[in-house]
């Protein structure tokens, strides 16, 4: 089972925004607003729960992007100049697509595949497959609603060398590494729990080698370890 591909994504940005000096040039500002509409958002997806130990490039969903962005440059007196610049973002995700099927074509391993070309992939391995693109109104990964940074800069003489001293800090909102609904890489078990890992141990001492076949579960978030010995 594996994703059809991907296509171009399409971005449009509108923005609007002024820059001017203030207090006798002592003071820059720089302010915009913007709003973005960026449709089939390219992306890469790793789920190797369901689709393979591979990477595939796929087209996400659209979002809107709404904000405003302020640098300020402000010569406060001799030799000290303070800059800093901020955003504020509103990210909104406006559609959900599916993950569209690569049909039978071009490889053996599709033979059997139960989804036909280019519709929604629903099921893998005759288990259910939600959408690994993230739901309607949640912002997308890595887009924290607001970041800034700020910076003091003084400049001085020392020993007739030009010499600056400088301090800055940044701050970046909170954010998520991806979508909220993508695949957690727990595989589902008819107990109920969540199958972690499985895995075979081989224990040898002065007896022959013993093969151990163990799987470890999650359940109600507490694992345990189930393992059965074979001669």
């Amino acid at each position: 089972m594996k994703p059809v591909g991907y296509e171009s994504d399409n971005l449009i940005n509108n923005e609007v925004g002024i820059k001017s000096e203030f207090l006798d040039h002592r003071l820059q500002a720089n302010v915009s607003l913007y709003k973005m509409d960026w449709e089939g958002v390219q992306l890469p997806l790793f789920d190797p729960s369901h689709l393979g130990n591979t990477t595939f490039d796929v087209n996400g969903p659209t979002y809107e992007v709404k904000g405003v962005e302020l640098q300020l440059v402000a010569r406060v007196m001799e030799g000290l100049t303070i800059q800093g610049s901020s955003s504020w973002n509103s990210t909104n995700q406006t559609n959900a697509p599916c993950l569209l099927s690569a049909g039978t074509v071009g490889s053996k391993k599709l033979a059997n595949n139960p989804t036909p070309a280019g519709t929604c992939i629903t099921q893998i391995n005759g288990q259910p497959y939600t959408n690994p693109y993230g739901v309607l109104d949640t912002s997308p990964a890595f887009s924290p609603a607001m970041e800034f940074n700020l910076r003091a800069r003084y400049d001085y003489t020392l020993f007739n060398y030009n010499t600056f001293f400088m301090v800055g800090a940044n701050h970046i909102g909170s954010q998520r590494n991806e979508p909220a609904s993508f695949p957690d890489g727990n595989l589902p078990t008819s107990e109920g729990g969540c199958l972690v890992g499985e895995f075979r141990t081989r224990r040898c001492a002065n007896t022959p080698c013993r093969v151990h076949d163990v799987r470890r579960r999650h359940r109600c978030g507490e694992g345990q370890l189930d393992g059965a010995g074979h001669g």
